[in-house]
């Protein structure tokens, strides 16, 4: 995992509890293919943007991607 890399215990920590919240989260999720596919284009536009060195377009696009998936994941959770 890439928060390893910094080598410290307590952002590991709180990266791993992240991520077993999130594959909870996902499990609420009724159609993962749906709602993972909603999202390849949009990782090819981040990935674009990266690569052209364009990286605040890379930093709005991210925020944007990580704010609507962690809504549609709460939605799933709450019903």
């Amino acid at each position: 995992m890439i928060v390893g890399i910094h080598r410290r215990a307590r952002i590991s920590e709180v990266s791993r509890r992240l991520m077993t919240e999130l594959r909870l989260g996902f499990l609420a999720v009724t159609d993962p293919a749906a709602f993972h596919g909603a999202f390849l284009a949009r990782n090819r536009i981040i990935h674009g943007a990266m690569t052209r060195g364009e990286l605040r377009e890379a930093q709005a696009e991210l925020a944007a991607y990580l704010e609507d998936a962690e809504n549609l994941v709460v939605k799933a959770i709450q019903g």
